[in-house]
């Protein structure tokens, strides 16, 4: 074992011990030290010793208080917390139990109260120990061990005391030893154990039954019911009419799993040689026992981020994967996330991340609830408390050339996090200078303006010397403390930035150029080729051409103290403010989206499911781990690799239009643009369709296959096409591009297609035929996966197909050959009109004449990680990784609204799918992996697997689309738990390409719409896409179908090793394994699944 490993072992095992050896580098070592017996005849100071320390003592009768005091010390490295619990046992070597907190007589003995202290008292130094003395605690009834946990630092000791009594267990002349644990769990070394042997002479108390005579359990939980007694020992037990699955062992316990619900009378019985006793306990066995949700309390700070688990438990299903958990009400000052949706994972669902207000502090709360798939608990509480740390800001000197928008980086911090926007004011202006923000605004005395990393600052022209400004920061309840920033301008050098504009068709732009007040400079410029430019105080205007659009430039100095060299001008004259596609235009400028007001304020903010991505971070194929929304007219569409849908949203409002499902993910942005039928938006997804819709209701135009089948696989988690549609659709000229499939063997293809009617204009499928050799290996079939959006170089000649680790590809638009592609190489998902591909996306854009950024959107209040800026409708929209769409606009808005993800889960039903789901998913393996409903019926079917196996994916194919759209908008109502997990497939059950062995579970609500009528070719479909493996089957039927269908099973030579039963109304067939020539087949194979687990962290060329 290595070094590292070594270092993680560590680091592991002190994190499972403790925080003592995390925390310092050492451990805290336990010693039990000394003891010595005393009477309770006295306070805690005063009472009378039995015995010198050390000394055991003799004699003890029953039912008669003695106390035992303890010496223990910390002889470790590090300091330590330690929980001492009074435990006995006949002998030295064990076994140890617990001394009872019950007066019941039950066991040998029992803590007791006494008159010369109270529970939890403070002790005092009676006895010596080594190192110095820590006060530690007395112990009385009904506690055995302090409350709460004693520190106690390196080489220093403490005492305890416990004041208890021997009952009619404890045996005439037997010796007992007593020890402390630490809640349990053994001290690390033993000095000395106390001894006590009872007085001569055996009890004759006859027992009484001492347990609780009402008792309950469920059918799905296993019972350990212990029948205790008093009296003397030896006692004999015993337990009668007992229910189904549950026996008595022999000894005291009542053991096993009972088979049927009810309420059962159980005899118990205990006798000795001094008489007997006998009692019933009422056990009420029930279906399920339904958690229980514990109300908690946590801590947050303003604007930061705390994670915690939900306070819950359930008696008969303690597996937290087996249940779903539901926000009833959200906080008012904060935000809740899962840890199952940050992570699209089904292993931590009561884990959650509150990210608290900025500008908040105070008191907050939440319900929730969480259910086990049939009974939910009750409302849970969690109560949350919001603190505040002022913000801090650093003097600085700089020394700096003057001149032009020199940088100032701006020193601050907020112990409360990044998640709290700070604002910053400048107190007290430059003398000799202005400043203004990195966006070139102006920045005016004691008004506050969003806090920046970097502040600009312009001398006047010619200007040497010193200057200064004084400034702080603000967390929106407390400021920092006001400091000073001293620029010692040492020369003057002139400069002239390149600038990349935007403007709208037929409309005048003004370019920003000089800082607003900075004395002493002048500009000149050059004509530009499709409009006009004129000079306007420290200003550029542009005036594009009457109905011009395209590129244009030109270029202009700076005069003042010298002349500055050139600065470049790049202009992009657009025909609207819309952003239709991925980087606003097919060649991924990242430019356009009219004209985004100087000054900004939150319109609306929606959640949606936050982003699940197809890979792990670190893959070059890292395509789509943000949300890509675009933006035609008042219309943002937005598409889901998280619930599968499309979605459209007013801009001005937030407001959902219309929500469209496709089968699967829909991982790359989808592209809106107009035609002569109306507006239209198209996207491909991994289902292997592009799908266009009408733009305005979300209505279905027309879908384009893109693979040569419909054949599914496992595709990064989900069901998915063998020919997910990756290669994100690009528009140009009427007509769309884009590329699907994964794997070389199964075939490559790239298309074009006209944009309104779907009509095929050329395919390739030459990428997988390419032969060649690897750099470190021999000639094979290789070819380009296509995963990320499609682009267009800036002169139109090509189309670029990003590829993952290869370089992206290069077609021929016209006609869709291959002009190049290869192996070596820069890697990467993005690539825009200069073909240079990159792995991390570009958040930058640019609209009108400003130039976004991440920091700016999270100057804007923007939370999380940013994962995508875009511009339209005069609006700035970001979206981030966590979920959180926001849309800031122009015009100040009172309140601006929030729609917060839904959470009401799905009504608690009770009818026969209930319990017909419960029998289907009878075995744990079934409540998870995929599950195929064939026919959706009334939905039930399909809402109780999801609400009963919360581990569970589902896909449900039904030719009813209107029908699926209605189930899919029930489970989007009820959350993202749901759905996040069902699929839905608009056609014949029987022609939606499912593929051998893929699913646990096929399940209908109707035979018929299943396809039954097919005959034994349907019964043969069921079988091929079942599991091999305990798969099963369960069908809605008559009798008649039922025989048919068992008739069917019987004379296929196609379906060995599997048995059809008759279950109530259905007709349940299960696969019971694989024959030995179905093993030994050869290829060719076709592919059945693909996902990270395939190729660990290091995924080959052929998909990331």
């Amino acid at each position: 074992m290595n070094r590292t490993a070594w270092r993680l072992v560590w680091l592991l095992a002190a994190a499972l011990t403790g925080s003592d050896a995390w925390a310092s580098g050492g451990s805290p070592t336990w010693v039990q030290e000394h003891y010595r017996w005393r009477n309770d005849n006295g306070s805690e100071s005063t009472a009378v010793w039995m015995a010198a320390a050390d000394a055991a003592v003799t004699g003890q009768a029953r039912y008669q208080n003695i106390r035992l005091r303890f010496v223990v010390s910390n002889t470790g490295s590090a300091s330590g917390t330690v929980t001492p619990r009074l435990e006995f046992a006949p002998s030295t070597t064990g076994s140890w139990s617990a001394v009872s907190t019950e007066t019941n007589g039950a066991t040998a003995f029992e803590m007791t109260t006494t008159p010369g202290y109270a529970d939890g008292d403070a002790s005092t130094a009676q006895m010596t120990g080594t190192g110095a003395w820590v006060s530690g605690k007395v112990m009385e009834k009904p506690s055995n061990m302090p409350t709460n946990a004693l520190t106690i630092n390196t080489n220093s000791h403490t005492e305890v005391e416990y004041c208890f009594r021997a009952t009619a267990k404890a045996s005439g002349s037997a010796t007992y030893y007593f020890r402390l644990s630490n809640g349990g769990t053994a001290l690390t070394t033993y000095s000395r154990t106390a001894q006590l042997t009872m007085a001569a002479g055996e009890a004759n108390e006859p027992p009484v039954i001492a347990g609780p005579l009402a008792a309950q359990t469920s059918t799905q939980m296993t019972m350990s019911y212990p029948v205790t007694a008093s009296g003397t020992e030896p006692v004999t037990y015993g337990a009668g009419n007992l229910p189904a699955g549950l026996l008595f062992d022999g000894t005291n316990r009542i053991i096993g799993r009972s088979t049927s619900p009810g309420t059962f009378n159980i005899g118990l019985s205990a006798s000795n040689a001094w008489g007997s006793d006998a009692k019933t306990l009422v056990l009420t066995v029930l279906d399920n026992i339904a958690p229980v949700a514990s109300n908690q309390a946590v801590t947050a700070r303003a604007g930061g981020e705390v994670q915690f688990s939900l306070a819950w438990g359930d008696l008969d299903t303690p597996a937290k994967t087996a249940h779903t958990f539901t926000i009833v009400s959200n906080p008012s000052h904060g935000r809740l996330q899962s840890y199952n949706e940050r992570y699209g994972s089904t292993l931590n669902p009561d884990i959650y991340y509150l990210t608290a207000d900025a500008g908040y502090a105070g008191s907050d709360s939440f319900t929730w609830k969480c259910s086990d798939g049939d009974k939910e608990s009750n409302v849970g509480t969690c109560s949350i408390t919001v603190s505040n740390t002022p913000p801090t800001a650093s003097a600085t000197t700089l020394g700096l050339s003057g001149g032009l928008r020199r940088a100032l980086a701006m020193t601050y911090s907020d112990a409360d996090g990044v998640n709290q926007p700070l604002t910053m004011t400048v107190v007290s202006l430059p003398a000799r200078g202005v400043l203004e923000t990195g966006a070139w605004a102006p920045v005016a005395a004691g008004t506050a303006f969003p806090a920046a990393q970097t502040l600009l600052y312009t001398s006047e022209a010619g200007f040497t010397g010193t200057d200064s400004f004084t400034w702080k920061v603000n967390d929106g309840l407390a400021n920092s403390t006001t400091v000073t920033y001293t620029l010692n301008v040492t020369n003057f050098v002139l400069s002239a930035a390149n600038l990349t504009v935007s403007c709208r068709k037929d409309t005048p732009l003004i370019i920003q150029v000089l800082p607003v007040g900075a004395a002493g400079y002048t500009l000149t410029k050059s004509n530009p080729s499709h409009g006009t430019l004129v000079v306007s105080g420290g200003n550029l205007v542009y005036t594009p051409t009457n109905g011009y659009v395209g590129g244009d430039s030109c270029w202009y100095n700076a005069v003042g103290g010298g002349q500055s060299p050139a600065g470049t001008i790049s202009i992009t004259v657009t025909a609207n403010a819309d952003w239709p596609q991925w980087r606003a235009n097919e060649c991924r400028t990242g430019v356009g989206g009219g004209s985004v007001p100087a000054s900004l304020y939150l319109q609306w903010r929606r959640d949606v499911p936050p982003v699940t991505p197809a890979w792990a971070a670190g893959h070059y194929a890292n395509f789509d781990r943000s949300y890509h929304p675009v933006v035609l007219g008042k219309t943002m569409f937005l598409g889901m690799n998280a619930n599968d849908s499309l979605t459209a949203y007013d801009t001005d409002t937030g407001t959902n239009k219309w929500r469209f499902c496709s089968g699967s993910a829909i991982r790359c942005a989808p592209v809106a643009y107009s035609t002569g039928s109306g507006p239209m938006v198209a996207f491909g997804s991994d289902d292997g369709y592009v799908y266009c819709l009408n733009a305005i209701n979300g209505v279905l135009v027309w879908k384009f296959r893109a693979g040569p089948s419909d054949r599914k696989v496992i595709g990064n988690g989900r069901l998915a096409s063998v020919w997910p549609v990756r290669g994100g659709v690009v528009y140009r000229n009427g007509r769309l591009y884009f590329a699907a499939g994964l794997l070389t063997f199964e075939g490559i293809f790239c298309y074009c297609v006209d944009a309104e009617t779907g009509a095929l204009v050329w395919r390739n499928g030459e990428a997988s035929g390419i032969i060649g050799g690897m750099p470190h290996s021999h000639g094979m079939q290789r070819a380009f996966p296509p995963q990320g959006q499609l682009t267009f170089s800036y002169n139109y000649a090509k189309l670029f197909v990003p590829a993952g680790r290869n370089m992206p590809a290069q077609l021929d638009p016209a006609t869709g050959a291959i002009l190049w592609w290869g192996h070596d190489g820069t890697p990467g998902a993005y690539v825009d009109g200069s073909g240079y591909p990159v792995v991390d996306e570009p958040i930058t854009i640019t609209s009108g004449a400003r130039t976004y950024t991440s920091a700016d959107a999270t100057a804007l209040g923007v939370a999380g990680t940013v994962g995508s800026i875009m511009a339209g409708d005069d609006k700035l929209f970001v979206a981030t990784s966590q979920g959180s769409l926001y849309c800031f606009g122009g015009t100040q808005v009172t309140n601006p609204p929030v729609y917060l993800r839904p959470s009401a889960g799905l009504p608690n039903v009770s009818d026969s799918w209930t319990t017909a789901v419960q029998s289907m998913l009878s075995r744990d393996d079934l409540k998870q992996g995929l599950a195929l409903v064939l026919g959706a019926g009334s939905g039930r079917l399909v809402k109780e697997l999801a609400k009963q196996a919360p581990n569970l994916r589902i896909a449900v194919a039904d030719p009813d689309a209107a029908k699926l759209a209605a189930l899919r908008a029930e489970l989007d109502a009820a959350g993202s738990s749901f759905e996040t997990r069902v699929s839905v497939f608009a056609g014949n059950p029987l022609d939606c390409g499912f593929a051998p062995y893929q699913a646990g579970l096929i399940a209908s609500e109707n035979a018929t719409v299943a396809g039954i009528g097919a005959g034994q070719s349907f019964a043969e479909y069921l079988f091929k896409c079942t599991r091999p493996f305990g798969g099963e089957v369960w069908l809605p039927t008559t009798a008649g179908q039922h025989a048919d269908f068992a008739g069917w099973v019987a004379a296929s030579t196609n379906m060995p090793l599997c048995e059809v039963v008759r279950n109530g109304a259905f007709t349940q067939m299960k696969r019971t394994g694989l024959t030995p020539e179905v093993l030994l087949t050869k290829p060719p194979y076709g592919i059945l699944w693909f996902g990270q687990s395939a190729w660990q962290g290091n995924p080959s060329r052929g998909c990331a």
